[in-house]
């Protein structure tokens, strides 16, 4: 098992190499964003299962190692600027984490507009019952 220190470190990594946020972190753990941080900051455990989730999603195989953030795939130089070796290999793993960040973020926008719509349609319901009491008022 790891400690909170190395599970915070690792979102901290997930969050760098993936530009995604916390939330969306968490969304693609499929839990809340609060339980997350719950986990980050020791006041839940971190349990097997989320570190397999978290594995699988982020193809990070390397759990075992001392170094937790090993597995993370990072190309960057010190000013922060992406950099891609000519090695096909290299070329293949940076073009998938890619797509599957195009992926998440793809999902995250969908779940979004499913939201967005299912709000539009409760409020057009909500309209529509505005407008029939104020029929009601008015013929009063």
């Amino acid at each position: 098992m790891i400690s909170n220190e190395q599970f915070k470190l690792l979102i901290e990594q997930l969050k760098l190499s993936s530009g995604l946020k916390q939330s969306e972190i968490a969304e693609m753990l499929s839990v809340k964003s609060t339980y997350l941080s719950d986990m980050i900051n020791g006041r839940v455990p971190i349990t097997e299962k989320m570190l397999k989730k978290i594995s699988e999603k982020f193809q990070i195989n390397n759990f075992g190692s001392k170094n937790i953030t090993a597995g993370i795939i990072n190309h960057s130089t010190i000013d922060n600027r992406s950099y891609y070796s000519d090695s096909p290999d290299v070329l293949r793993a940076e073009i998938d984490r890619l797509d599957q960040i195009i992926e998440t973020k793809e999902g995250i926008i969908k779940s979004q507009e499913e939201r967005i719509k299912s709000q539009e349609e409760r409020i057009k319901s909500q309209e529509e019952r505005i407008d029939k009491l104020l029929d009601i008022i008015a013929r009063k």
